[in-house]
C-alpha cells in the first residue's frame, strides 16, 4: 500500500471544504457534530479513492470503486442530515455503521487479494 502525500492533502482539503459547506448551510442544532462527522467520513473515503495505491491493480480498482460509492453515500447522508433536525445518536449510529461497513469491505478486498 502506497500513500501519495500530495493527493492526500488534496483529499483532506476537499473533505474540509465540503464539511465547511455543511457547517454553513445546516439548519440543525448539531452543527459541530455534523461538521466533524462529515469530515471524518468524507476524508476517509476520499483518501482511499484518490491517494492510496495497492500492489495489485485489481485491488486498487476495487478499493477505488467501493470508496467512490461510499463517498457518495456519505455525501447524500450528510446532506440529508444538514437539511433536517436530528439527534446526536441518530447521526452517530447511522454514520458509524456505514463507515464501519465501508472499512470492513475494504479489509475484505485487501485480504482476498493477499490470498
Amino acid at each position: 500500500m502506497k500513500l501519495d502525500p500530495i493527493k492526500s492533502i488534496i483529499s483532506f482539503a476537499i473533505a474540509g471544504l465540503i464539511s465547511y459547506a455543511f457547517y454553513e448551510f445546516a439548519i440543525s442544532e448539531q452543527i459541530m457534530l455534523l461538521t466533524i462527522g462529515s469530515f471524518i467520513s468524507l476524508a476517509t473515503s476520499l483518501l482511499f479513492s484518490i491517494a492510496v495505491n495497492f500492489n495489485e491493480n485489481r485491488t486498487t480498482v476495487n478499493n477505488r470503486v467501493v470508496s467512490v460509492l461510499s463517498f457518495f453515500v456519505f455525501l447524500i447522508l450528510n446532506t440529508f442530515f444538514s437539511s433536517f433536525n436530528f439527534s446526536q445518536p441518530q447521526y452517530i449510529i447511522s454514520n458509524g455503521i456505514i463507515l464501519l461497513l465501508y472499512i470492513l469491505i475494504l479489509y475484505a478486498i485487501n485480504k482476498a487479494s493477499l490470498s
